[in-house]
Order: C-alpha cells, then sequence, then structure tokens
C-alpha cells in the first residue's frame, strides 16, 4: 500500500527507480537482433583474413600483380602511361600503387597488403548491401 497521498505518484516512482533497464520483453529481441547482425559479419570477415592473409606474402596471381606493379613502377619513375609505354587498363591502379610505393616502398609485399585491404574492404561493403536487400533466413 503507498504511504503518500497520491498512489498514482508513487507507481511512477517505482517505475522510474532503475531508468536504464528495458523491460526485458523489449531488451530481449533487441539482443538477439544485434548478435544475429553482428555474428555472421564477424565470422565473414575473420575467415576471409585468415583466408587471404594467408597469402599476403606469397601473393596468389604474380603474373597479373606483375603486369599492375612494372608499369607503377614505371610511373613511379616519372614515365606516363599511354605516352612513354603501352598498358591496356585505365591508369588509376597505376596511380594508386606507385604512390603506395612512394610511401611504403617499391615492394610485392606493398601491393599485396594493399589489395588485402581493398579486398576486406569489399567485403564489408558487399556484407553490408546484402543485409539490407535480403531477408533473414
Amino acid at each position: 500500500m503507498s504511504t503518500s497521498a497520491n498512489p498514482g505518484f508513487d507507481m511512477l516512482n517505482s517505475a522510474s527507480d532503475n531508468p536504464s533497464s528495458d523491460p526485458p520483453d523489449v531488451a530481449q529481441p533487441a539482443r538477439q537482433n544485434l548478435l544475429f547482425d553482428i555474428v555472421p559479419f564477424v565470422v565473414a570477415v575473420l575467415l576471409a583474413g585468415l583466408c587471404c592473409g594467408l597469402f599476403v606474402r606469397r601473393g596468389l596471381g604474380l603474373p597479373i600483380l606483375g603486369y599492375d606493379i612494372s608499369p607503377a613502377e614505371r610511373v613511379l619513375n616519372g614515365e606516363v602511361p599511354y605516352r612513354d609505354f603501352l598498358y591496356n587498363y585505365t591508369p588509376g591502379v597505376l596511380w594508386l600503387n606507385a604512390a603506395l610505393m612512394k610511401l611504403f616502398g617499391v615492394s610485392l609485399l606493398t601491393v599485396n597488403f594493399a589489395l588485402f585491404a581493398f579486398k576486406l574492404g569489399a567485403l564489408i561493403v558487399l556484407f553490408v548491401i546484402a543485409r539490407r536487400l535480403t531477408c533473414p533466413w
């Protein structure tokens, strides 16, 4: 029984004694939804990092990487694509690789780490887009 003159006021006070607690029926589904969203994402990023990380020092497509790295070194030395040498693709990747080589040194490892970072970023973007466009299982 309420000791104050206004029993409705006591009900409000008892409900607001612990403002940080949510009603159990609302907090539990929200926590489950959060786990349902985050756990597959973390697993996918860890597995992709493991798969690509195993080969980051070795590389998987050396002829393809060589086709991109050799012209990037030429750009780094001041040559201009299409004027000084023939390159079949757009020069953006050449300039990016040349900039990375200037910052971190001319090495296959530099390009492999950049490729690794790009692949992980693409995985994250793809996962977020797929999560928004598909319905849960």
